[in-house]
């Protein structure tokens, strides 16, 4: 699968937004623009504690840890350290380890 670095994404569109476009292909232009900047602020603000209670979230969300699917707390949780991999390695490191004697 081929990324696109978002801001040549956001500077085509408005390339794109400059040329003679309807008003049904401007709309869509907005909304994909709209939709791109949310996603970055979201991916740069986030915090320790904002990450910690997505987890915890996640957690609670099931009364039985046991009959959590292990596929999807794996999917939960790669895609938790993709999108915010500073975050995710702090939140790691403060996880208690523990050691052999």
């Amino acid at each position: 699968m081929k990324y696109i670095d978002s801001e040549k994404l956001i500077a085509e569109i408005e390339r794109r937004k400059k040329q003679d476009v309807t008003f049904r292909e401007r709309s869509i232009l907005i909304d994909i623009e709209t939709a791109i900047t949310s996603l970055q602020q979201e991916q740069s603000e986030v915090d320790l504690e904002k990450f910690t209670e997505k987890v915890n979230t996640f957690q609670g969300r099931y009364k039985y840890p046991e009959i959590l699917s292990i596929k999807g707390a794996m999917a939960f949780m790669a895609r938790m350290f993709y999108q915010y991999p500073n975050t995710a390695r702090l939140w790691y490191d403060r996880l208690p380890k523990s050691i052999m004697d």
